[in-house]
């Protein structure tokens, strides 16, 4: 009977292909009208219309943007589709591919025959130039384009009436452009941190300059390196995000009740301002100078990554402070080390339940990663963002600044590989090989333990098939070095850090006493041993009693009695959100046999907008969800096609709230049973 049932199932799908769900919908419409606009495309051009061929140019660089958004599920479903849906499809790729082979000659067609300064001289040259800037695939309502010099300014009205809605300057520009043109001017690197990180959806996915022109004058004070470099760690937090946002709202949830008995950053203030702070990292050059840090106990502040831990404790090195901001499951990193006589443990509220279990005097909680941690730290009415890039050393830096600590002082920070290793002899992971392939300039790993391989596991990956990039950084003794794509960020940072510092009233000295890895610009480069002598004080400044003294006024009764009522009506606000996706859901599936619009369903949607509005850690695991949902809204012509984006919602609505309910109830539960 099963076979038989087997062979009836499949001779029926082969006649009748399941229906293609909402995402591979999408796609074949794409397709079909990025065949149209390349038809309009070519017919524009025989007829030497260059407006009406850029705009069909343009509105192709769209769609293709549009297709970097499909997932690869989607593009499977084509496969299923019935040979004359085929047939049609693959009539438009072919069109498309024609169109594909145009488009670059035609962008480039004055390349070689007029100068920038002739085509800057029309409007029809500024559009051309603008033609071979723009990336094959563009999106003018969310990307970005940059103008790096004040006589770009001729290139906005441009790319306003083109639909560009994002534009960035490094200039002040000569023209004056309405506020609502999106004409942002970046007169710092930290204008434009502060910008990427208050940009709403859609989130850009590409930057892209109009090619650069002389403008020796007055030299940028942003360069577009430095925009590179700022958009990739925008880029790479984007991407963290959609990756561990699951675990930063689990283990965010689970840790709500040790958060509410540990102190916060804020409750050392200014008691540590002025001293000496030495940052240890778990580099390779780490063996080289570990011995010199027992004598630096009481005399300055000492903040150690919890990558070495293992590796200062068998110096028989107590660091004042150990600091993880990884959300991994990385706990393993303090096995067999003895922190009872460490003064505090700094942790992400994020970071692994694990670390909360750990024998410390004292738990500090800090929340470095703004985008996906903040919501706890709010809870808590304490929020104080500090950027990390990633890097705890990074981190550890802005705690340093925050705290009011000076001179700063990096051991151990190579950012660099040294003979494959990444890591110290003694620090976790220090069995891990990195090995160069220096033809191919790529990188690969071997001799991972089952601890590290978590870390892989958690971005989708593992150590095999993982392969990076190698790339170069200015060496600590002259040279370059060898070093990671995300060392390559850490190290931006700390340049970053330093031209700061430098236009600080009254900046601090910044040592990097690594003795080994890569150069950092704007820091000091000297040994350990010489910075103690210069720049650390013989006598004792009592560290240990000050940090104990200044958090010793944990109000823990007050904070459970604040927390338990916030998850009271986290909890309310969940059952109810739960309850309007479901009954949202299956109204869409009753609307969408029937046709038509619904009232009821438009006004449970505003419930549920309010609703959410209250949950803003619910959009964390759904990056992706709501990025899809919110293309194919932008997209869709039909109410059938506006119900298959709500539906992507409402389900990952239901799904999300199902899955952290049980710990809500699980943290209130514990809340309520400590002393309030």
């Amino acid at each position: 009977m099963s076979g038989w049932a087997s062979s009836t199932k499949s001779k029926y799908q082969m006649t009748h292909p399941p229906t293609p769900d909402a995402a591979t919908t999408r796609l074949i419409k794409i397709i079909s009208v990025q065949a149209q606009a390349s038809t309009a495309a070519l017919d524009a051009a025989v007829r030497g219309d260059e407006k009406a061929t850029r705009k069909s140019i343009d509105e192709i660089r769209v769609l293709r943007s549009k297709l970097q958004d499909i997932p690869q599920e989607a593009r499977k479903q084509l496969e299923t589709l019935t040979p004359l849906a085929k047939t049609k499809i693959q009539a438009d790729l072919q069109q498309i591919q024609r169109a594909d082979n145009f488009i670059p000659l035609w962008c480039q067609r004055y390349a070689q025959i007029a100068s920038y300064e002739e085509l800057c001289k029309t409007t029809e040259g500024i559009n051309a130039h603008i033609d071979t800037s723009l990336p094959t695939a563009w999106d003018f309502d969310k990307d970005i384009i940059v103008l790096t010099t004040a006589q770009q300014s001729i290139f906005i009205p441009a790319l306003i009436e083109r639909g560009q809605k994002r534009i960035i300057t490094t200039r002040e520009m000569p023209v004056d452009v309405p506020e609502q043109a999106g004409v942002v001017f970046i007169h710092s690197m930290d204008t434009l941190r502060q910008y990427l990180l208050k940009i709403e959806r859609p989130y850009p996915v590409r930057i892209a300059a109009v090619h650069e022109t002389a403008d020796n004058e007055n030299p940028n004070p942003v360069t577009w390196d430095d925009i590179k470099q700022v958009f990739t760690l925008f880029l790479t937090n984007q991407k963290t995000l959609r990756t561990f946002g699951n675990r930063w709202l689990t283990q965010g949830l689970s840790n709500l009740p040790e958060i509410a008995a540990s102190s916060h950053l804020s409750a050392l203030g200014n008691s540590l301002q002025g001293l000496p702070f030495v940052i240890v990292a778990p580099g390779p050059s780490l063996d080289k100078n570990i011995h010199l840090l027992q004598q630096l106990k009481g005399r300055a502040v000492v903040m150690a990554a919890a990558q070495c831990a293992k590796a200062l404790s068998k110096a028989g090195v107590v660091p004042d402070f150990i600091v993880v901001i990884d959300p991994g499951d990385i706990a393993y990193f303090l096995d067999d080390v003895d922190t009872h006589e460490v003064d505090a443990l700094l942790v992400g509220v994020s970071c692994h339940p694990e670390f909360f279990k750990r024998k410390f005097k004292r738990n500090i909680v800090i929340n470095s990663n703004a985008l996906a941690d903040r919501w706890i730290s709010n809870l808590f009415e304490e929020t104080i963002p500090l950027s990390s890039a990633g890097s705890v050393s990074v981190a550890s830096t802005h705690i340093a600044k925050y705290l009011g600590c000076g001179p700063l002082i990096l051991v151990g920070q190579d950012l660099a590989l040294s003979g494959g290793r990444q890591y110290s002899t003694q620090s976790a992971n220090s069995q891990t090989v990195a090995l160069i392939d220096n033809e191919g300039q790529t990188l690969t790993f071997s001799n991972v333990s089952k601890e590290q391989e978590k870390i892989f596991d958690a971005t989708g990956t593992s150590s095999q098939d993982t392969i990076e990039p190698v790339l170069t950084l200015p060496g600590y003794y002259g040279g370059t070095v060898n070093t990671r794509a995300n060392y390559y960020i850490f190290h931006g940072e700390f340049v970053h850090i330093a031209q700061q510092e430098k236009q600080a009233p009254t900046p601090i000295p910044l040592l990097n006493c690594t003795e080994g890895g890569a150069f950092i610009e704007g820091f000091l480069h000297i040994p350990l041993s010489e910075a103690i002598d210069r720049y650390i004080p013989n006598e004792e400044k009592h560290i240990s009693e000050i940090i104990a003294r200044s958090t010793a006024q944990v109000k823990q009764a007050e904070r459970y009695r604040l927390i338990t009522k916030k998850l009271e009506l986290m909890k309310v606000n969940l059952e109810e959100a739960i309850r309007i996706a479901k009954k949202c859901q299956s109204m869409v599936n009753q609307t969408k046999k029937l046709g038509q619009n619904s009232q009821q369903l438009s006004s449970l949607e505003k419930k549920l907008i309010k609703i959410m509005a209250d949950l803003p850690a619910m959009a964390l695991p759904n990056q992706d969800e709501i990025r899809q949902a919110v293309a194919m809204s932008a997209d869709a012509n039909t109410v059938t096609e506006n119900y298959g984006a709500a539906s992507i919602l409402y389900q990952s609505i239901i799904a999300t709230g199902s899955m952290i309910l049980p710990l809500v109830n699980t943290s209130l539960s514990t809340c309520r049973s400590r002393p309030q």
